[in-house]
């Protein structure tokens, strides 16, 4: 199944009854509506250790693989990441337990980080997470407390006072 190719099926109506079949039996072929299918990812492979086997036989490799609705980032040797993860420019973190990628507010060694809620990735600068409300993080992804970011004043919990 091609996750990006949209899916169409036909149905015809059979008849319960001998006289429905008979009924039914020149009935038209019925196209469904356009639908979405949610991907989930692979289902076919098994862990082994912190090492995801695919159904081949394959592991992912310095790669992100989808299993089962959740993200994880593999390794040259094919082993899943946990903690603070960086690909190309972006960094992203993984859950210390499970090696999970974790979005949204995530409270990492004493301080607030906000991570994608779409893509994951560790965000910098002005962010907007709800409308009308405010945070800074700063350039490490941290969010800025109790400061004033370019003449704007930052409150203890990190909200712009407006």
């Amino acid at each position: 199944m091609d996750k990006n190719a949209v899916y169409y099926y036909e149905v015809r109506a059979i008849g319960f009854t001998a006289d429905d079949r008979k009924y039914l039996k020149e009935g038209d072929n019925i196209t469904s509506q356009d639908i979405t299918m949610e991907y989930e990812g692979s289902t076919s492979g098994a862990w082994k250790g912190n090492t995801y086997v695919e159904e081949d036989g394959g592991t992912p490799r310095n790669s992100w693989k989808q299993i089962l609705n959740d993200w994880y980032y593999f390794d040259a040797n094919g082993v899943r990441r946990t903690g603070w993860v960086q690909t190309g420019i972006r960094w992203y973190y993984m859950n210390p337990a499970d090696g999970k990628l974790l979005t949204g507010w995530q409270f990492i060694n004493e301080k607030w980080y906000y991570l994608n809620p779409t893509g994951g990735e560790m965000l910098t600068g002005w962010i907007q997470p709800q409308p009308g409300i405010w945070y800074y993080m700063n350039s490490d992804g941290s969010m800025a407390s109790s400061t004033n970011i370019g003449g704007y004043q930052i409150g203890a919990d990190g909200k712009w006072i407006q």
